[in-house]
């Protein structure tokens, strides 16, 4: 997994590279939300990135649209800013989740735990083909590519375009 912070990485649960659409704003601000798609997402918390600067400590506000939650209402979420990234003209906002319903916080470990499955089980029918799967991986544009193949979804060793 890619991480975010430039020093020891200190994280308690694995984050997933899942984009799931949430509106933000400084908790307590009177301001309106901004809205934004997060970069990844954990059991703990998410990562972002925002036009604002928010300081370590901040709390935010979050109203997320959880990919499990189709067709229920948006969640609010507190959470806190433990992480901050400058890259260009935008910050990468590293956020702990400091308070949410405890439903949604079981659906979330339930959604992450069967994403990783899934994820496992394409890394272990891929074990063992070292010379070929080697070979693949030269060809290979992307991870999804390998991912496809590995699962059986396309069956050309060829590198797939536009995916």
């Amino acid at each position: 997994m890619q991480t975010y912070n430039s020093g020891t990485d200190k994280r308690k649960y694995i984050r997933l590279a899942r984009s799931v659409m949430i509106s933000y704003k400084e908790a307590g601000s009177s301001e309106g939300y901004n809205m934004t798609s997060t970069k990844d997402i954990s059991k703990g918390g998410t990562f972002f990135f925002s036009s604002v600067n928010y300081p370590i400590g901040t709390k935010l506000e979050m109203l997320v649209s959880f990919p499990f939650r189709i067709g229920k209402e948006r969640t609010n979420v507190i959470s806190k800013v433990v992480n901050v990234i400058k890259k260009n003209k935008f910050f990468g906002i590293g956020l702990e989740y400091i308070k949410m319903d405890n439903t949604v916080l079981s659906e979330l470990h339930l959604f992450i735990d069967n994403l990783k499955k899934k994820w496992v089980k394409i890394i272990n029918s891929v074990r063992g083909h070292g010379y070929q799967i080697k070979r693949l991986m030269r060809n290979l544009q992307t991870r999804k590519t390998l991912a496809l193949y590995a699962s059986g979804i396309i069956h050309s060793k060829q590198p797939l375009r536009n995916l």
